[in-house]
């Protein structure tokens, strides 16, 4: 379609655009009176060069569709812009007009070109449209052999373009175009739209790794994979392995090994175990009584360097049975972890990253344990860079007398795990269902409807929304960081909770549940056949704290859990459930606990070399009980066990938090050296946890009799062994003995005292007297 546009007329007063702007913006937009000459021209005949063609090449759209006339901002906002050839730039601009023109002017175009003109301009153009409908034939037949450009009127689909108001600014001395805000109505929308949306839960993919552009070597390792048939054929070599460094790495059923399994979602299941040395590589398959021998001879007589020394000794004990297998080993992992403890490798990746290695050429290959026998001859490069750096930042002796002496220690734990009394877990589970029950219901009655209690979103509706317990009771609700919501954290219920009993009814269902979901049925997920083993995780944290994962058996609370969380008077129900009492020993033996008496107060008092509190720790055996008399003004023995824990809380949340201002005051120092001396005192701890472990283990094992002990949990301060019960009373004079001396070791003059208790089970442990 093809329509003449006549003149337009423009009752509003005119203002050229360079008297508005501090540059030539729109030089090369027509004017109104170059587009009223244009008009005219086109009103002759179109004969001349400033006919328009139509492309006619455009794509028609759908019937949806409305005529749009692209329109220009002119001085009064209702100019028609016409697609007319424009003249040329003016020559002989300055530098500095050139380069405002280039800066400003795509950003107020594209501000144009979203605006919208008011609806009576929209119904000006339709009747320009309805009054040219005879010109437009006109324009057809005398355009139909001409190859002149021609107006085009594009068919667009309709779009709800909204109209908005861009402010004229001055900034800096220059006019600028800024972006309109939003009002507050525009915002509650879009808040509301992004609350109501449903969170769609994220898969994590697996992502296959790019592939490296290291060069293809055609290598082939040479590899002999030995089962109890042919193990003979090659026993001479083997034996000829001896007092040399060998790589060992495990082996999967689907095709990975210990330094690529990051590179696999599936499940990792040990198939076997391959063994470096020098060119040869030996892949150990089955568990016959030929193959445990002839590991145990390579592994015991060799330095093995590996990566997850941990899951190695875990396969040997479990699949291969191997108990009394003691190798010297290094493991690459907890090695680099040493050098960057905030932030420790996840994967052999990782490694290679942390110490700057890159492989010099990947291998052409398809087989499993070729590419296997690859990653081993990167591990071994690795392995001699770590040890330089290592033995540079002065952290081999902690690498091989502490770390390296714990992994069998943590290996034992894992594999013994600890049992469980399944009727009583059944029993409180039971105990806590029921009381969850009755406190739905109230919270049903007390909203006066059904709603998803564990739910943020329908909570917050109801206690700001609907019962408007923010504004009534005047409190100004703090906001969630990710959403921006009003917060239903514990704080802010119990802000309210005096206004309506609902509040308190949530924190208690929430209080019930999250004993349930974690020391229940989130115990009773992990066990199997009777025995819960977590995974003990040696570079957990930076202060070299050993963790325990699936489950966390360290956050079992040792006080007992109230059912009710606000008792009222006249209440008869307030049971209490012992979680750490579900924990029992094995038929014949017993539980024996050995706890640092406040170690970190005593690791401080000797960095800070503080008097006062170095003069307390002497004079009263429990520091807590003492503070706890002090402060309360009690006689110490009607200090109840609630009482010392608070106070041991408030002692270790100011020795942590808060403490850091005072050490600056009694070491004269700095903030920065104030809290590398409480983050080398806390890491003093966890090295004297860690070295209790080693001595007592190896007092124990070196005893004669010998002591039938297990190691089964470590809590901080708080170690847990399994003893037969006639070896109670040795074990436990030996183990107190070795723990005790781990100061002198570590060159400390304060004291370590050490309780021991033992007991049944974990929950009902009594004090053994001397």
């Amino acid at each position: 379609m093809k329509v003449n546009i006549t003149e337009t007329t423009d009752t509003c007063k005119k203002i050229n655009w360079d008297d508005m702007l501090d540059s030539e913006l729109l030089d090369t937009i027509p004017t109104n009176k170059e587009l009223k000459g244009n008009n005219t021209i086109l009103d002759k005949g179109l004969h001349n060069k400033n006919v328009i063609h139509e492309n006619t090449g455009q794509k028609r759209k759908s019937k949806n569709t409305e005529l749009k006339v692209k329109k220009v901002r002119s001085d009064s906002n209702e100019e028609i812009k016409q697609q007319v050839p424009t003249e040329t730039c003016k020559q002989g601009n300055n530098k500095n007009n050139h380069f405002r023109k280039q800066k400003y002017t795509k950003a107020i175009k594209n501000w144009l070109s979203n605006l919208e003109p008011p609806t009576e301009d929209i119904t000006d153009l339709d009747n320009i449209v309805n009054d040219s409908k005879s010109s437009v034939d006109i324009i057809q037949q005398n355009t139909h052999n001409s190859h002149k450009e021609k107006l085009v009127i594009e068919k667009t689909s309709k779009t709800n373009k909204k109209v908005v108001q861009a402010q004229l600014a001055n900034k800096d001395g220059i006019m600028k175009f800024s972006k309109p805000q939003p009002n507050a109505e525009d915002t509650k929308n879009i808040n509301e739209a992004v609350e109501t949306k449903p969170k769609e839960k994220k898969v994590k993919k697996f992502v296959a790794p790019i592939k490296s552009q290291i060069p293809v070597k055609d290598i082939t390792y040479e590899l002999h994979t030995l089962d109890e048939d042919n193990l003979d054929d090659h026993r001479e070599g083997l034996h000829e392995i001896i007092n040399i460094e060998i790589i060992a790495v495990l082996i999967y059923s689907n095709g990975f090994c210990q330094l690529n399994s990051h590179h696999t979602d599936g499940t990792c299941t040990p198939d076997g175990i391959i063994v470096n040395s020098d060119d040869m590589f030996y892949c150990f398959k089955g568990a016959g009584q030929k193959i445990k021998e002839a590991l145990k001879c390579l592994l015991e007589n060799n330095t093995v360097i590996c990566y997850g020394a941990q899951n190695i000794l875990s396969y040997l004990k479990t699949h291969l049975q191997m108990d009394r297998i003691n190798p010297k080993i290094y493991d690459a992992k907890i090695g680099a972890s040493l050098l960057e403890p905030d932030n420790p490798p996840e994967n052999f990746s990782d490694v290679q990253k942390l110490l700057s290695f890159s492989a010099q050429y990947t291998v052409a290959t398809e087989c499993t344990l070729q590419k296997a026998a690859w990653y081993m001859s990167l591990l071994k490069q690795c392995w001699a860079k770590l040890y330089a750096m290592l033995a540079e930042d002065n952290l081999w002796k902690v690498f091989v007398e502490i770390e390296m002496k714990l992994l069998p220690i943590i290996a034992g734990m894992e594999c013994r795990g600890l049992c469980i009394d399944m009727s009583k877990l059944k029993s409180m589970e039971e105990v806590l269902l029921n009381r969850m029950k009755a406190v739905e219901q109230q919270c049903y009655k007390a909203a006066g409807k059904v709603f998803q209690i564990n739910s943020a979103v329908q909570v917050r509706a109801i206690l700001y929304d609907e019962l408007q317990l923010d504004a009534k009771c005047n409190v100004r609700i703090r906001e969630t960081l990710c959403k921006g919501a009003k917060s239903t954290s514990e704080t802010m219920l119990r802000s309210l909770m005096n206004e309506h009993p609902l509040p308190k009814l949530i924190m208690e269902y929430r209080h019930l549940h999250k004993a349930h979901a974690t020391f229940l049925a989130g115990i009773a997920q992990h066990i199997k056949d009777g025995v819960v083993r977590p995974t003990w995780v040696q570079t957990a944290a930076a202060t070299g704290r050993i963790a325990s994962n699936n489950p966390n058996l360290q956050a079992i609370p040792k006080a007992p859990f109230d059912c009710v969380m606000f008792p009222e008077a006249g209440d008869t129900d307030n049971s209490q459930l012992m979680f750490r009492s579900i924990y029992v020993s094995r038929p014949g033996f017993s539980l024996v606990a050995a706890d640092f008496r406040h170690v970190e107060c005593r690791v401080f008092a000797h960095a800070a070399a503080d008097a006062g509190l170095l003069r307390a720790l002497a004079d009263h055996p429990d520091l807590f009980r003492a503070l706890a008399q002090h402060w309360l003004k009690k006689p110490e023995a009607e200090i109840v066990p609630e009482e010392r824990e608070r106070t041991k809380r408030l002692v270790y949340a100011s020795l942590y938090g808060a403490g850091t201002r005072k050490l600056m005051e009694i070491l004269d120092v700095d903030y920065q050296q104030a809290l590398q001396v409480a983050a080398s005192f806390n890491s003093s701890a966890a090295d004297l946890c860690k070295l209790a472990m080693i001595l007592s283990e190896e007092q124990l094992r070196t005893s004669s009799p010998p002591v039938d002990a297990h190691l089964l949990l470590q809590i901080h301060d708080e170690l847990v062994w399994e003893v037969n019960d006639l070896h109670v009373d040795r074990a436990a004079a030996i183990i107190k003995q070795a723990m005790e001396g781990c100061g002198q070791w570590c060159g400390m003059t304060v004291p370590l005292p050490v309780a021991i208790s033992t007991g049944k089970d974990w929950g009902s442990m009594q004090t053994l007297e001397n």
